[in-house]
């Protein structure tokens, strides 16, 4: 078979998801055409979907080395297996040399996205202004840039004008519906809050983290019932969401049903062993049963956890 034909069935394996058989024929196309640009960027977005990061850089710098056409599309794809690996300064500096090469508003929407992870949110607000100055019907951008303004600055009636402005170009966008939600529950609208998470679970049934924003809602307001029947329908969806039982560990906790609470802890921990709140969680259940010296184990490897970060 000619190198074309091994690329067309790695694409064709990328389209359905299967990225290992991807691989192995894009390795196939690159032992006889081994400076195929394509081939090389096709590889890194198997690798990228695997999560295999490094790989998929390694495929993008040579993809760049070799002079791609689409350079700048490359170097978007860098930066995004940079941001997979939580380095952000590599990131940025990958959508830098994206811009450089062609002003697109993707990019400075994923320059915003980095710098927001970054905990710079002034600067990640500048970005998302650019990619909706460049693209004024990125609902995308004005979703994150409400984000921003919610979590970052505490700016709540900013954050619901992009979230507004964000469902008004797409009225399906449920992550935006389910961000207003979180935004009207810290106004303390508790009632609009719900409104915005059951919008947001009807736009799509499968989306997890709306349950879990609509449980802790339930929570806050010590309805134990309601808030645990959404963090175990969240756990329906996903059995591997680490939030969920974290927030139903919490909730469980509250009601003093400390050995579910352990439980449910125990299960956020094997799923996610490097959050220290977690683990802070489970030191306040052992605390509250008496068991202080379990307790302080606890506490003393959320401390371990974060001085590690």
């Amino acid at each position: 078979m000619t190198h074309e034909v091994y690329l067309e069935k790695g694409l064709a394996y990328n389209r359905i998801g299967d990225y290992d058989k991807a691989i192995e024929y894009f390795d196939k196309a690159i032992e006889l055409k081994p400076d195929d640009t394509m081939i090389y960027s096709q590889m890194g977005i198997a690798y990228y979907k695997k999560s295999n990061y490094d790989e998929a850089i390694k495929c993008y710098e040579k993809a760049v080395d070799l002079k791609h056409d689409f350079a700048y599309v490359v170097y978007r794809c860098m930066g995004l297996a940079y941001q997979g690996k939580l380095n952000y300064n590599k990131a940025i500096q990958c959508y830098e040399k994206a811009i450089d090469l062609k002003h697109d508003s993707v990019d400075y929407h994923y320059m915003g996205i980095a710098y927001y992870r970054k905990h710079r949110c002034d600067k990640a607000i500048e970005y998302y202004e650019i990619a909706i100055d460049l693209n004024p019907n990125y609902a995308e951008a004005y979703n994150e840039m409400g984000i921003a303004f919610l979590y970052g600055k505490d700016n709540y009636d900013e954050a619901i004008r992009c979230f507004e402005k964000a469902i008004d170009l797409d009225p399906n966008y449920a992550e935006a519906y389910n961000e207003m939600g979180v935004t009207y529950s810290r106004k303390g609208n508790d009632n609009k809050a719900i409104e915005c998470f059951e919008k947001a679970i009807d736009l799509k049934p499968n989306y997890a983290m709306a349950h879990i924003c609509m449980g802790a809602l339930y929570c806050d307001k010590n309805n134990y019932d309601k808030a645990i029947k959404c963090f175990e329908k969240a756990v329906d969806l996903e059995s591997d969401n680490s939030l969920a039982y974290n927030f139903m560990g919490k909730a469980y906790q509250k009601e003093g049903n400390y050995d579910k609470a352990i439980k449910c802890f125990e299960n956020a921990i094997n799923l996610k062993p490097n959050y220290a709140d977690f683990y802070d969680n489970m030191g306040l259940t052992y605390q509250a049963l008496g068991n202080q010296e379990m307790a302080d184990y606890y506490f003393k490897k959320a401390d371990e956890i974060r001085l590690n970060k």
